[in-house]
C-alpha cells in the first residue's frame, strides 16, 4: 500500500523535488520485497542526488545498498557500499548520521550472518542495540529482532524474538525475500 501511495505521490511531484520521494519509495520497496526496484532508485539517488540532500540522502544510499546487496546473498557488494558508507558518515551531521548508522550497523550484521560469522553479527548486534532501538521504525526494529533470533538460532541457541506473532512475521517477510534459510526461519514464527 505504501509502494502505490509514494508512485502517485511520485508522478505527481515535479522532476527537481521527487528525492526525498524517491528515498521514501526505495525504502518502502526493499520492505516490499522488491529489492532490484530498490537497488535501481538506490543506485540512482546515489549518483545524482539533489543538491540541498547530497550528503545524507547519499548516505543512506550507499547503506541502503549494503543492506539489499547482504539480503540478496551478494556480500562482495555489500562490503564495497558498507565501506563507502562508513565514509560518507565521517561527513554527515550528527542527527543525520545515527538513522544511516543503524542501517550500516543492521547491513554489517546481515553480511556477517551471510557469510557464517554468527558470533561477529551478535556481538555488532548487542554492542549497537540501543542505538539501533532508538533510531530504526518499530516496524524495522521487529524485523532486527527476526534478525536476531535468527542469528541465534543458527548458533543452536533458542531464538528470541520479543514479538513472536503474526506481527513480526509480517513486519519481517520481506527480509527472506532472497534468503531461503530466512524464509524457513520465519515460517517458525507463529
Amino acid at each position: 500500500e505504501a509502494v502505490l501511495i509514494l508512485r502517485k505521490l511520485h508522478e505527481s511531484t515535479r522532476r527537481g523535488d521527487r528525492t526525498f520521494i524517491e528515498s521514501l519509495l526505495a525504502r518502502a520497496l526493499v520492505r516490499s520485497g522488491a529489492f532490484a526496484e530498490a537497488r535501481s532508485l538506490y543506485v540512482e539517488l546515489e549518483r545524482n542526488g539533489n543538491i540541498l540532500h547530497t550528503g545524507v540522502l547519499r548516505t543512506l544510499a550507499a547503506s541502503n545498498l549494503a543492506f539489499i546487496y547482504a539480503l540478496s546473498g551478494d556480500t562482495a557488494p555489500a562490503h564495497k557500499w558498507l565501506q563507502e558508507a562508513w565514509t560518507r558518515l565521517a561527513k554527515v551531521s550528527d542527527g543525520e548520521r545515527e538513522k544511516a548508522g543503524s542501517i550500516v550497523h543492521w547491513a554489517k550484521a546481515i553480511v556477517l550472518v551471510r557469510e557464517g560469522d554468527v558470533d561477529g553479527a551478535l556481538s555488532l548486534l548487542d554492542s549497537t542495540w540501543q542505538d539501533l532501538r532508538g533510531t530504526l521504525t518499530a516496524r524495522e526494529f521487529v524485523a532486527l529482532e527476526v534478525l536476531r533470533g535468527f542469528a541465534q538460532s543458527q548458533k543452536g541457541l533458542r531464538a528470541h524474538v520479543d514479538h513472536q506473532s503474526f506481527e513480526a512475521k509480517s513486519d519481517a517477510e520481506w527480509l527472506g525475500t532472497e534468503w531461503p534459510e530466512m524464509r524457513t526461519f520465519l515460517q517458525t514464527l507463529v
